[in-house]
């Protein structure tokens, strides 16, 4: 994806109210088309996600809980009990394709996002919802760090990128330290020194560490008696920094995938003469 393609979407996501209705719709096409953009251009989902983001668009449910409740489905009324006999529906289709544009790990942020800010207004239960969405971030945390060494393996450098089945897959890793190394080989050396020296990276490695920390193995936030029981939250903060981690991983992200398509579009160029 080109730079110029990403500011475009800043751009329109910060546009006056006259236009939001055209920038709606190219939210609409990006999110129904997955990451193929315009002329075939690779679109990152994150970016898609941080342009619905700053834009006025808000994909918030249009309207509260509605007073007919008949809207849920004929089983659901005032009368419901547990003894009633409903008719089942499957709750999954399965495709003959697959959904190319679906990012698992920005779907856990999102999820995670939802409680983290609820909670920090003090919707909900720290020690119900909470815990699960601690879970969603630090479950976050592993996938975006997986891709974030997968990406960086794309490249053999800054110039030249790597042959598709040179790449390695990153094995079933669960400790974010051993990830986290795993970047600093893989990720880091094809970011400029300049660009990486601007994130935020001692606030990124104390999160790490600290979830490392309280759930090296990834189960205090998933199974009982692993010490989560032990936990106690500060939702205001927790919803704050979570997303400052997030940009910094998500920026760290995107520039590894548009270096990738820069290069290619270089050798396509060379390809030509």
């Amino acid at each position: 994806m080109s730079s110029s393609f990403a500011l475009t979407l800043e751009s329109l996501a910060r546009s006056s109210r006259r236009e939001l209705a055209f920038a709606e719709l190219l939210y609409d096409v990006l999110m129904s088309y997955g990451r193929r953009g315009f002329d075939g251009v690779l679109v990152d989902h994150s970016v898609i996600v941080q342009f619905c983001r700053h834009s006025a668009i808000r994909r918030e449910p249009e309207d509260k809980m509605p007073d007919d409740q008949e809207s849920f489905g004929p089983h659901w009324d005032d009368n419901y009990s547990a003894f009633q006999h409903w008719e089942y529906q499957p709750f999954i289709t399965v495709l003959s394709d697959e959904k190319g544009w679906v990012d698992y790990a920005e779907s856990f942020y999102r999820a995670a996002e939802i409680l983290l800010q609820g909670l920090a207004v003090g919707k909900g239960f720290p020690d119900v919802e909470g815990v699960a969405g601690m879970f969603l971030f630090r479950h976050y945390l592993e996938l975006v760090l997986k891709r974030i060494i997968v990406r960086g393996r794309h490249l053999v450098d800054r110039q030249q990128n790597a042959a598709r089945e040179d790449v390695e897959e990153v094995a079933n890793i669960h400790s974010l330290k051993t990830l986290w190394d795993l970047v600093l080989r893989d990720a880091k050396p094809k970011i400029e020194d300049r660009t990486w020296d601007a994130y935020d990276i001692p606030f990124l490695e104390k999160c790490l560490s600290e979830f490392d920390a309280r759930d090296g193995k990834g189960f205090a936030f998933r199974y009982p008696r692993q010490g989560g029981e032990r936990f106690e939250y500060d939702f205001a903060w927790i919803s704050l920094a979570t997303e400052h981690v997030q940009q910094i991983l998500s920026n760290m992200l995107t520039y590894l995938i548009e270096l990738h398509g820069e290069n290619e579009d270089w050798q396509q160029i060379q390809n030509s003469f």
